[in-house]
Parts: structure tokens; C-alpha cells; sequence
């Protein structure tokens, strides 16, 4: 299940993500898979400068990569490792199960 591919050409939810969520994250990000060449920069951010700041998010790198994320049953979420720049910064709200089993992992962890 793909969670978070953002674009400013199309609307996402928004909302107060849940206590921890940034964080789970963060630490996903360090622990990432399937890198890009190169670096993806954010197109909800207004400035270019904005864009290049925002690729670090505590000590993680989130500027390529994907994280996946075990969910219920067979299910696999998988999500750019910027998801933890567009939840922080732009008040993106992913789906309550992502969510549920970011926070999951992240507390198992």
C-alpha cells in the first residue's frame, strides 16, 4: 500500500498527525531502502532553500528513499522517507493504519 507520494497538483488530507508519528518516522528514515539517484525536494515547500533544509530531518536523510512499514495481516506500506518532512511541516495526515503501524514499529524498535 503506497502512503504519501505528495504533489502539489493534487490534493492530500491534512490534520494533527498523532503524538510520535514525526519521530517513528525519523527513525524509519534511517533505516531506509530503495535509493534514488539523486535527491527528490519537496514541491509543497515555497522556496527552493526551504526545499534543501527540509531534506534533513533529525540526522536522517529523507531526501531519497523509501520506508516500508509492516501493517495489518499481509499488508506493506510503503512511503518516500520525506513522508516525515510533508507530516512535520505541511500537516499531512496519513491513513489511520500507516499511522497506527509506523508508531508500532517505531515503539518495537
Amino acid at each position: 500500500m503506497n502512503v504519501g507520494w505528495l504533489s502539489d497538483e493534487h490534493p492530500h488530507p491534512r490534520g494533527k498527525a498523532p503524538d510520535g508519528l514525526v519521530d517513528a518516522l525519523v527513525r524509519l528514515a534511517k533505516d531506509k531502502g530503495n535509493m534514488y539517484r539523486g535527491s527528490h525536494f519537496c514541491e509543497l515547500c515555497p522556496t527552493s532553500l526551504e526545499t534543501q533544509k527540509n531534506n534533513y530531518i533529525g540526522g536522517a536523510f529523507v531526501g531519497s528513499g523509501e520506508i516500508h512499514v509492516p501493517g495489518e495481516g499481509s499488508v506493506l506500506h510503503i512511503a518516500p522517507a520525506m513522508i516525515s518532512h510533508y507530516v512535520r511541516d505541511h500537516s499531512y495526515l496519513p491513513p489511520y493504519d500507516f499511522c497506527h503501524s509506523a508508531l508500532s514499529t517505531h515503539s518495537a524498535g
